[in-house]
């Protein structure tokens, strides 16, 4: 998807050098449509310079992202192996990721003063907590995408998450925004979480603002 962005900015930035020299009376290809710069105004190039810019920055943090991703992806299947069977399979706590700053910390359960209430049999009061973590190398040119750690606060039912198509129990661990999480019953994701808990938080600022 940000491919698509970055290369969607570099064919706008090449279509419209090209319509400038039209313009002019000049007829360029597209594939020449860099080699006149003596004769775009300097608002025309300067329009240039800043969209190269941002196609440039947008295909790095694409990239950076991808990278990132794969490589926790990599850790995770070194520490804890691949799921066997097709059950649920007991692993080790994952300590918190190194070089992170806390952003919020989400308390999940049934009942009770919690930030995301999932209202079900097979969740505890205080099922488990979901801390929302910045990468301290994070720019603001740059940003990465939070991270994700979730532990189980000794529920009943514990913590399951999707891989490789088999359910797998942990008690503490780094997760994807997108993979499927099983909390009790309820099937979620942490990016999902985030943004309940978000929605909530915001409604009872609002509510507290009302009165």
């Amino acid at each position: 998807m940000r491919f698509l962005v970055a290369f969607s900015v570099f064919c706008f930035a090449q279509v419209s050098q090209a319509t400038f020299s039209t313009s002019i009376g000049q007829h360029v290809y597209l594939s020449q449509a860099a080699i006149d710069f003596g004769s775009l105004s300097p608002t025309n190039i300067a329009l240039l310079i800043v969209l190269g810019i941002v196609a440039v920055l947008v295909l790095a943090w694409g990239i950076r992202r991808s990278v990132l991703r794969r490589r926790l992806a990599s850790s995770r299947a070194e520490r804890h192996g691949t799921a066997g069977s097709g059950t649920a399979t007991n692993l080790l706590a994952r300590s918190r990721p190194e070089k992170t700053e806390l952003i919020r910390t989400i308390v999940i359960g049934s009942e009770g003063d919690v930030d995301v209430k999932f209202v079900n049999e097979g969740v505890s009061s205080r099922h488990a907590e979901l801390l929302v973590l910045r990468q301290v190398d994070s720019s603001p040119l740059m940003p990465l995408e939070p991270v994700y750690y979730i532990r189980d606060m000794a529920s009943t039912r514990g913590v399951e998450v999707l891989r490789s198509g088999d359910w797998m129990q942990f008690h503490a661990d780094v997760v994807l925004d997108d993979e499927q999480l099983r909390i009790g019953e309820v099937e979620t994701t942490a990016a999902e979480i985030n943004r309940l808990a978000v929605e909530t938080r915001r409604a009872t600022n609002d509510d507290e603002m009302a009165h």
